[in-house]
């Protein structure tokens, strides 16, 4: 193994040709940088299969757990091993991750998302069943690098469908001034129904009140109960984006790991906004987030 040539005379001054010492130590020198340029490119070509050595042929086949014989191999068919090994592992991409949490949540039942300037990925899913959890962090600690931080993000979806409906009527007097009626026999003002102008299917109501109906909402969520037991006031997120409520808050890990079944969403008088059965592990500090979605409209 080759490399550039370092002469360490050109950098001396002149004034020390002739000397026999420094000529000794020239030499030393020059035979050290030789060395280390020789270990150097050793350790560059070490981290590639193609052009490790015996050494890095063995620290590879030690990673892949492979037993080699080198009394009847060759280095090239070792080398051809490890490189057939490498081409069946499938390349840690994004899409390969979307493709195995497709397979363990199902498409579309879950939201990636990376930060790319802080380094985190941030997986949202349903809070109802995490079932798959032990799995996922075991796929997320299999896939991501090393200086990718994850965390778990259980998503509690809830809608409020406000509509309006508009009825007619029709007003008649029963008894007029100077005639003559029995006490209590029939109503002054009888209201008869002529039926519905305006149903509830129709869109009737204005951006800006479905706005407010959002910041109402949010204005009366002081806390939150966890199992009926753990008690939350401290919000990361309590505000609108992009049309919906979105509330979100840290489940903190416990001193044994639990298994939070039971979220309630309550205003300052304790009485409770939101009700929702989940089943989300609690090994760690927990991100929760709620989803409410304030729209006009009848549910189905």
């Amino acid at each position: 193994m080759q490399g550039r040539v370092v002469k360490m005379k050109r950098y001396f001054p002149r004034f020390y040709d002739g000397y026999v010492e420094i000529d000794a130590i020239i030499d030393t020198e020059d035979k050290a940088f030789e060395e280390i340029g020789v270990n150097f490119r050793r350790a560059i070509n070490n981290q590639f299969i193609k052009l490790a050595d015996e050494t890095g042929i063995s620290a590879y086949e030690v990673l892949f757990d492979v037993i080699a014989d080198p009394s009847t191999e060759t280095l090239e068919e070792r080398r051809d091993r490890l490189l057939n090994r490498v081409s069946v592992i499938p390349y840690y991409t994004t899409i390969f991750l979307r493709n195995r949490l497709d397979s363990l949540i199902g498409a579309g039942l879950y939201n990636l998302i990376i930060d790319y300037d802080n380094y985190t990925l941030y997986l949202e899913s349903a809070a109802k069943n995490q079932l798959y959890y032990n799995e996922i962090a075991v796929l997320m600690s299999n896939i991501k690098p090393c200086n990718i931080v994850f965390i778990n993000m259980p998503l509690v979806p809830q809608q409020i469908f406000v509509s309006e409906q508009v009825n007619v009527s029709k007003l008649t007097y029963n008894y007029v001034l100077g005639g003559q009626w029995k006490l209590g026999e029939k109503p002054f003002i009888s209201y008869k129904d002529k039926g519905i102008i305006k149903g509830r299917s129709t869109n009737s109501m204005s951006s800006l009140m479905e706005a407010k109906y959002r910041q109402f909402t949010l204005s009366e969520i002081t806390s939150v109960l966890i199992n009926n037991t753990i008690r939350i006031t401290t919000f990361l997120t309590k505000e609108e984006v992009n049309g919906e409520a979105i509330i979100e808050y840290i489940v903190p890990q416990q001193e044994q790991n639990i298994e939070v079944t039971n979220i309630k969403l309550l205003d300052k008088d304790g009485l409770i906004c939101f009700e929702s059965p989940v089943y989300v592990p609690v090994y760690e500090d927990t991100i929760v987030k709620h989803n409410i979605i304030i729209k006009e409209g009848v549910a189905s």
